[in-house]
């Protein structure tokens, strides 16, 4: 068998010689793999990152917080945030479309509604406005952080026809409800369903 000599160092056999060719190649395979990882995280932090509270959009840069109730909720850059005078809420829009509209406040209950009556209050207060009762859809429903939620898809025409999606997120702790909703037109569903999923799933409790 011909062997392989290093200089006068003697004989390197193949045996001695697949050893190295293994180390090397597991070697390579490490790091491929790291390599691929690292990649895999790049690409994980371009898009969306969740947590306990849903699924966060990375465009959403500005976060409003009520300090009156407790909460906080994210929007896009370039998004005006108005205020409510009582300091129980705000309303948050863009000006690229003055249909997509948030709305986020917050209420203490005095009568002891459970959420389902206090969602049923505001659809009744939503109708008096708009004169129309909104088809709504039951989301998903449950207990998050020790407080109840239910999310709700509603759809009615406003006063100019237009057909209008709202999602809307209530949760109730202790005796105070809060409330999130993210409005716009169906036909704008592909260009803005996102962002507004994102916003209302931004809400979080911090009192």
């Amino acid at each position: 068998m011909r062997k392989f000599y290093l200089g006068n160092s003697g004989a390197v056999s193949y045996r001695t010689l697949r050893v190295v060719m293994t180390f090397l190649l597991v070697t390579l395979l490490i790091a491929v793999t790291l390599l691929a990882f690292g990649c895999g995280e790049k690409k994980e932090e371009d898009g969306k990152t969740t947590d306990g509270n849903g699924g966060k959009d990375k465009n959403l840069t500005e976060v409003h917080e009520n300090v009156m109730y407790g909460f906080t909720v994210k929007y896009p850059g370039g998004w005006v945030v108005e205020e409510s005078s009582g300091g129980d809420g705000a309303n948050i829009t863009t000006s690229e479309n003055n249909k997509w509209k948030v709305y986020v406040w917050a209420s203490r209950d005095v009568s002891g509604e459970s959420l389902e009556e206090a969602i049923d209050s505001y659809s009744w207060e939503v109708s008096s406005i708009i004169g129309i009762e909104p088809t709504r859809e039951l989301s998903d429903s449950g207990t998050s952080k020790g407080a109840e939620y239910v999310t709700e898809e509603w759809t009615y025409e406003d006063e100019d026809g237009t057909e209008i999606k709202t999602l809307l997120y209530v949760q109730k702790k202790d005796d105070v409800i809060y409330f999130v909703t993210g409005e716009y037109p169906v036909a704008d569903e592909g260009e803005i369903r996102t962002i507004m999923e994102d916003i209302v799933d931004s809400m979080t409790l911090t009192g």
